[in-house]
């Protein structure tokens, strides 16, 4: 058989007018433009080089059988109340979507009869992509908002069903963002809409059965770089809008009792401050990062009858100090305890604080990396703190933990079928050293049985990035990576939130070049203590992450790693940064830099994958992933890439593909069963690169056996 010939974008003459002089050629520029015929035609052309050149399908056809092996496909969520109700999920074998149910609770202690409150399949009817960006029941239980993404363009239909007969009224809103809030009565329903770079800058007011363009616009944030989003308190007292930049905040509130009324600022925006508040009876609870206090302190303050944004904190009390090495994450009141979550040591912590005495208990997990959070916890007068749970070897897990004593109630596990037995591997954390002497975390789950000579192949993750941790946590069709004998590791680097706010501003803006050689020191290390070696290990990033792959790449080429995916790569960074047009460029500036001041132009300038490319490098075998309707890291960035990268002299010698989903945007396929086969492409991928036999389905059957022991087979 011939070997396909790769496509050849053609190149057009482009300069970019730099702000500071000179100019940057860029062929590809045109590529932006998907109006342009040849822009489909060449991306199409890339997925089918794609197919032909990685002769895949029966490999990704056997992973995808394998992946299902694992999964509890007919499931149903723990149930948490909610008002009158206890409200759970169901997903059912062979429909792609989630159903929202719910049972009314009885006088006697029992449940009613199941209703379904949103069946999202039947949403999806008709659709190649359907994706639910939010939700809400209202206070009285009767009536359902919801907003639903058609293409991936994260521009959502805004519709409301009666709950009670079953049947969508009339109002009908377009082009909304995430985040829907209801009256105490019913009446109401607040929503969020979009400027022209998808920026939620508008608060409406939307009284049922009347026309749209009677709904009132409540508040406009004007300022370019900050971004609208909802929220209501525990107690249901109070409507939040959250105002928000990448470092500064500012949050007003409204009675839910009174949604004809204007929000009340609470207080007034300070450049670098952010915070965020709760009430508990009749006082205010603060997280803030006022005085300095980059990891938050926790202060209370009492409600008053007349507000005043200028004179709230004055009597307010510290509860919890500031601490450099605990990172303050979110408070939660409930009627007899406050549920405060931070971040110590790289993990998640819950501690419950008696509101009265300030006296705080721990809440502790024993595993050395994990994934914790709150989640569905709907009533004030609750008992319990509804958690979720989950490790690199624990399937995620619900947990009720009892508020008076901080005892432990497992409510449920996930099922992992196909004889999963977490005994077999071992989840370990150890630290690289970075250049500047700083111990960067590396967390990594592995079978008992892979060699610790070097040998093993192993995948190594990165984000770092808008201060968001990257815990570990479970992945059922990870199992197919790790019982291949694939390590499998994930490099805290900073930029991301692992170690707190600190830890986040030494990896942003002009040290954002402390990410990529916190990375490059994780892979050494790893090498180093013969976990593996660079012909097989492999780097896995994803938007932020695919920059972090991306820059890394040019630095480093193929020396420390033999293989790279990287999915919707932020790659591309000076040109769309410079492009305020773009969506979302302005809210970025304070996380990347404003390249029109030339301390930042020829920062970003130096690290920007798309325009770091060598001649001179030896370039690793690459995966490039892209969504056609991607509104936040545009198709166009892995295409570009892709195109210069193919121009290398040494472009023959390595894999060099481009997959562009022409139906999604930057979360991938929306149906859980079209999600699988995407993770099976990059499996395939990584799995060829490093020297594993990929699996084949046994003849004659449309299923492939799981793995049963590790493979030590050199690298193709």
């Amino acid at each position: 058989m011939a070997t396909p010939t790769p496509p050849a974008a053609p190149r057009r003459p482009f300069v970019h007018e730099d702000p500071f002089g000179g100019g940057r050629s860029d062929p590809f520029h045109w590529l932006k433009d998907r109006e342009d015929p040849a822009v489909i035609e060449y991306l199409e052309a890339e997925n089918e080089y794609t197919e032909a050149v990685l002769q895949s399908e029966q490999h990704e056809k056997a992973l995808y059988e394998e992946f299902l092996t694992r999964i509890q496909e007919t499931d149903e969520t723990p149930p948490y109340r909610k008002g009158d109700y206890m409200y759970y999920t169901r997903t059912v074998t062979g429909l792609q979507y989630t159903i929202y149910c719910r049972r009314r609770r009885l006088p006697d202690g029992e449940e009613g009869e199941e209703e379904v409150v949103l069946d999202v399949n039947e949403l999806a009817d008709g659709f190649e992509y359907c994706n639910l960006g939010d939700m809400a029941v209202s206070h009285t239980g009767m009536l359902l908002a919801f907003a639903v993404d058609y293409d991936g363009d994260e521009k959502h239909v805004l519709r409301v069903k009666d709950l009670s007969s079953g049947e969508l009224l009339p109002d009908l809103i377009s082009d909304v963002s995430y985040g829907l809030e209801w009256s105490q009565d019913d009446t109401t329903l607040f929503y969020l809409t979009m400027d022209h770079a998808m920026r939620p800058y508008r608060l409406h007011s939307h009284v049922l059965g009347q026309e749209t363009s009677a709904d009132r616009m409540v508040l406009e944030e004007e300022d370019e770089r900050f971004f609208l989003s909802l929220d209501s308190t525990m107690d249901g007292r109070f409507i939040l809008v959250c105002v928000d930049s990448q470092i500064t905040s500012e949050v007003h509130f409204l009675p839910a009792t009174a949604p004809h009324s204007l929000p009340v600022c609470f207080t007034r925006r300070e450049e670098g401050v952010e915070y965020e508040i709760e009430c508990h009876r009749d006082q205010w609870y603060v997280l803030t990062s006022a005085d300095e206090c980059k990891n938050f302190k926790l202060l209370r303050c009492p409600i008053m009858a007349e507000h005043d944004p200028e004179t709230v904190l004055a009597p307010a009390e510290v509860l919890i100090a500031h601490d450099r090495a605990v990172k303050l994450r979110s408070v939660t009141p409930f009627e007899s305890k406050v549920v405060v979550a931070k971040r110590e040591h790289g993990l998640v912590q819950i501690s419950l604080m008696d509101p009265a005495t300030l006296e705080c208990s721990l809440v502790s997990f024993p595993e050395a990396a994990y994934e914790l959070s709150l989640i569905h916890n709907r009533e004030y007068s609750a008992d319990v703190v509804r958690l979720f749970y989950s490790s690199f070897t624990t399937p995620p897990s619900t947990f009720d933990c009892t508020l008076a004593d901080g005892r432990l109630h497992l409510v449920k596990e996930r099922a992992v079928l196909g004889g999963y037995d977490r005994s077999l591997y071992s989840v370990e954390r150890i630290h690289a050293t970075a250049d500047d002497g700083t111990r960067v975390p590396i967390s990594l789950v592995r079978r008992h049985d892979s060699p610790m000579d070097g040998s093993a192949p192993l995948v190594l993750w990165g984000y770092g990035a808008y201060g968001c941790p990257y815990d570990g946590d479970f992945s059922s069709v990870r199992f197919s990576l790790v019982d291949r004998g694939v390590t499998c590791a994930v490099a805290h680097v900073r930029g991301g939130g692992d170690l707190g706010r600190y830890w986040y501003e030494a990896g942003k803006l002009l040290n954002k070049k402390n990410s990529f050689t916190d990375f490059i020191a994780c892979a050494k290390k790893l090498a180093e203590d013969k976990y593996s070696n660079p012909k097989r290990m492999a780097v896995y990033g994803a938007s932020a992450g695919g920059l972090l792959v991306g820059a890394v790449m040019n630095m480093v080429g193929d020396t420390y790693f033999s293989t790279v995916v990287a999915r919707v790569p932020f790659v591309d960074t000076l040109s769309t940064m410079l492009d305020t047009s773009l969506p979302l460029t302005v809210i970025e500036q304070e996380e990347w830099g404003h390249p029109e001041e030339q301390e930042y132009f020829e920062y970003i300038l130096s690290y920007s994958p798309y325009d770091n490319v060598s001649d001179e490098q030896q370039y690793p075998h690459l995966l490039l992933k892209g969504g056609l309707n991607d509104p936040r890291v545009s198709y166009w960035e892995p295409a570009k890439l892709c195109a210069r990268l193919r121009l290398h002299p040494r472009a023959p010698l390595r894999t060099l593909v481009l997959h562009t989903n022409m139906g999604a945007g930057h979360f991938g396929a929306s149906g859980r069963y079209e999600e699988l086969k995407e993770d099976a492409l990059e499996f395939f991928f990584l799995l060829k690169h490093l020297g594993v036999p990929p699996p084949v389905p046994p003849p004659d059957t449309d299923t492939a056996a799981a793995p049963t022991s590790p493979s030590s087979s050199p690298p193709s």
